[in-house]
């Protein structure tokens, strides 16, 4: 099966080496006219101007690499208006709880976990070694780096961006458009749109460092 990856950057080249071998990548799309006319892993590259969106009508499936959230949200509105259709990519050696739900578009890399009665909102990108307690909920368009833990009964708004390493204690609640720093351990909840880092993770979006 042919499959264009959307995003030719870093995460579309970490995803190229993922799919690889399930999917015939036939090509890379970026709404970045930096990578106009140029290849990524010898695969050429189109961009979102008319006269090369006119090459990917409906019934084409893609498979999305861009990490951050409001990049996602808003190169989704486009691909929808030119009629792709975003697929997503599990990978074999992943675990998923039958009890749990994934829904549409979302990408669930190599040895990633969901556990038991979680949920799994729209286009949300799971990174490899990540595990997704039991009864957890996570937001659309959310992305979680590598080796992300997340404890059971946490709530993950929509947009939230949690950096590689991070863990969240069980039974916490990250607002909407959050960021967590790598390597962070959140114990505490987090304001929508907060920037928070450190062990344990601190606010510093406003410069009012507090701990959560």
């Amino acid at each position: 099966m042919k499959k264009i990856i959307v995003g030719a950057g870093a995460l579309g080249r970490v995803m190229y080496d993922f799919v690889k071998s399930d999917f015939d990548v036939e090509c890379f799309l970026d709404d970045s006219l930096d990578y106009k006319n140029i290849k990524v892993c010898n695969k050429l590259v189109y961009t979102l101007e008319k006269n090369e969106v006119d090459q990917f009508v409906a019934s084409r499936e893609c498979i999305l690499a861009i990490f951050s959230p409001s990049s996602k949200e808003n190169l989704i509105n486009k691909l929808k208006k030119i009629g792709l259709i975003i697929g997503g990519f599990r990978s074999g050696s992943s675990f998923i709880s039958d009890s749990s739900k994934i829904l549409k578009g979302c990408n669930i890399l190599h040895s990633a976990m969901i556990m038991n009665s979680s949920l799994v909102g729209n286009y949300v990108h799971i990174h490899f070694n990540s595990v997704v307690g039991h009864d957890v909920k996570i937001g659309d368009y959310s992305s979680l780096g590598p080796d992300v833990t997340i404890g059971g009964y946490s709530e993950i708004g929509k947009g939230v961006t949690i950096g590689m390493g991070a863990k969240i204690i069980p039974g916490i609640s990250i607002g909407d458009r959050a960021i967590i720093g790598a390597g962070s351990v959140v114990t505490r909840a987090v304001e929508p749109d907060a920037v928070v880092a450190g062990n344990p993770a601190k606010n510093i979006r406003n410069n009012k460092p507090y701990e959560i």
